[in-house]
């Protein structure tokens, strides 16, 4: 392996990242990277993610998205690849954690990941923070929406909460 003075092959490929990642960002200005030739895949997956959390936390004065609606947001992208919204779907579900969900039953959860089950990325894993009625619950129940089975089978999902419509910390339950 190559080693001069701190410079080896993890290092330039850490820098060639960073430096397509940020020529993507500033396409409009700069044009595109090598003049439209292929740029790494990780800096394609560096600069996604950077657009993802701009809409969760936008860096100017501009209003946070919740987390579906910045996924929304990626997505409709033109400039995005496709494979790659799929891979960040994948990544963070289809219901990205921190999004908080009303059940049929009336039921609230916030939504922790996507499920455990591979073949389920449309079904989240959840922490139920409230009862049928509203009232927050002293422990809150984690549930695999998931890995429902024959024998039992969790109420769908009928409604997605603003974060501010929230009557609870959106933070709190996914880290208790």
């Amino acid at each position: 392996m190559y080693r001069h003075r701190g410079i080896n092959i993890q290092n330039a490929e850490r820098v060639v990242t960073a430096l397509e990642a940020t020529w993507l960002e500033r396409t409009s200005l700069l044009g595109p990277v090598y003049g439209g030739k292929i740029t790494i895949p990780q800096a394609q997956i560096l600069w996604l993610a950077r657009r993802f959390l701009d809409w969760l936390a936008p860096r100017d004065s501009s209003p946070a998205l919740a987390p579906i609606q910045a996924l929304e947001a990626v997505a409709r992208e033109p400039s995005m690849d496709r494979v790659l919204v799929r891979l960040l779907v994948r990544a963070v579900g289809v219901i990205p954690a921190g999004s908080v969900i009303e059940f049929e039953t009336g039921e609230w959860a916030v939504v922790l990941g996507p499920s455990r089950n591979a073949d389920a990325p449309h079904l989240p894993l959840v922490r139920l923070v409230t009862d049928q009625q509203g009232r927050a619950l002293d422990r809150p129940k984690e549930i695999d929406l998931g890995r429902s089975t024959e024998a039992r089978t969790y109420p769908r999902i009928v409604n997605l909460i603003e974060p501010e419509q929230a009557r609870f910390n959106v933070t709190k339950p996914m880290f208790s």
